[in-house]
C-alpha cells in the first residue's frame, strides 16, 4: 500500500511539472517578449512549430520585397502551423486549424466565382492556397472580432479564436496535440488558441499592405501557387 501511495504522490509532481513547462503554458514558440528572449535576447523555439523549408521560402521572399508587405500571414496547412511577421521579422508562430476538406481549391478551381451555398457542404470546408489581403473584422456576430482574408457572396473565411461549438470535433484537443495530422477539422477558416489570437493577431497593424500566404496541402503544388517564389529562394 505504501508503494501505491509513493507512485501516486510522484505522478501528482510529474503533472504539475508538466502543466507548468513552457510547452503547456505557451502554445506558441516565438513571443518578442522580456519573458520569451533567452539567452542573447534569442527567442526560445519549440521545433514544433519551426517553419518548414516552404515556409522559409515565403519569409526569404517577403524580406527581400519587404517594401511590399508590412504585416504578413503565413498558413502552412501540411504542418498545421501559423507564422506572423512584421516588417519582414518573424514575431510568432503557432498551431492552427484549418479545413476539413484537404483540397487547395474550391470546387471547380475558381476562386473569382462566387461561393455559393449551392456547393455540397463537404466540399465547402475548404482553406484555398494563394495569397490574399487581410483586414480586421471588429463585430463578428460569433467570435467578436475576426480578421477576414477572403469574401464571397454568402461566405466568409477568416482567422479568429478556436470554434468550440461542436465538442465532438475536440478542437481545442487538435490544437494542443503533438502533430499537425489532425488539424483539418473547420469549414476553411483559421482557428487559433484564444490566447494567440488576443495576444499577437488582435493588435495587428493591418494595412493594404498586410498579406497572407496560404501554402498547399499539397506541398508539391507549391509552385503552382507562387511561382514568383521559385526563382526568389
Amino acid at each position: 500500500m505504501k508503494n501505491i501511495y509513493l507512485l501516486f504522490f510522484f505522478l501528482i509532481l510529474s503533472v504539475s511539472a508538466f502543466a507548468q513547462s513552457d510547452l503547456f503554458a505557451n502554445p506558441y514558440h516565438i513571443y518578442y517578449s522580456e519573458e520569451s528572449l533567452g539567452e542573447e535576447n534569442v527567442p526560445r523555439i519549440n521545433p514544433q512549430f519551426a517553419p518548414s523549408d516552404q515556409a522559409k521560402i515565403v519569409i526569404n521572399h517577403v524580406q527581400k520585397n519587404s517594401r511590399n508587405f508590412d504585416v504578413v500571414v503565413i498558413v502552412d496547412k501540411k504542418e498545421g502551423s501559423i507564422h506572423v511577421l512584421e516588417d519582414g521579422v518573424l514575431k510568432a508562430s503557432a498551431a492552427m486549424l484549418y479545413g476539413k476538406n484537404l483540397s487547395d481549391d474550391f470546387p471547380g478551381g475558381s476562386m473569382a466565382s462566387s461561393y455559393t451555398m449551392t456547393i455540397p457542404i463537404g466540399e465547402k470546408k475548404v482553406t484555398p492556397a494563394g495569397r490574399y489581403g487581410l483586414w480586421m473584422t471588429k463585430k463578428d456576430p460569433n467570435y467578436g472580432s475576426s480578421i477576414t482574408f477572403a469574401q464571397y457572396k454568402d461566405y466568409r473565411l477568416a482567422i479568429h479564436r478556436v470554434n468550440r461549438d461542436s465538442e465532438s470535433e475536440k478542437r481545442p484537443n487538435r490544437l494542443m496535440s503533438f502533430t499537425g495530422k489532425d488539424n483539418n477539422i473547420s469549414f476553411g477558416c483559421i482557428n487559433v488558441l484564444d490566447q494567440f489570437y488576443d495576444d499577437v493577431l488582435y493588435y495587428l497593424p493591418l494595412t493594404a499592405k498586410s498579406k497572407i500566404f496560404i501554402l498547399p496541402y499539397n506541398t508539391e503544388n507549391f509552385q503552382k501557387y507562387f511561382p514568383e517564389m521559385v526563382t526568389n529562394k
